[in-house]
């Protein structure tokens, strides 16, 4: 199985310039020396976060009780 190194800095980076630059996944992918599916992946993970925001840590209309009672 293969080790999945974590993207550094300099790779996003790299990585941003190239959507800004409008290049495609394989040409970026090909630049950095990546997969285009690491490349891919962290396109998605990163337009996620920009267009709906950090995911919250609570859902329900009650999630907040916890805090108002003091037991969180």
């Amino acid at each position: 199985m293969a080790v999945r190194r974590p993207l550094t800095l300099k790779e996003r980076e790299e990585i941003a310039v190239g959507r800004a630059r409008d290049e495609g996944v394989r040409e970026i992918a090909r630049r950095i020396g990546r997969d285009p599916s690491v490349v891919s992946r962290e396109i998605r993970r990163t337009v996620r976060g920009a267009v709906t925001g950090p995911r919250p840590r609570t859902v329900g209309p009650h999630s907040d009780v916890g805090a108002l009672n003091g037991r969180c």
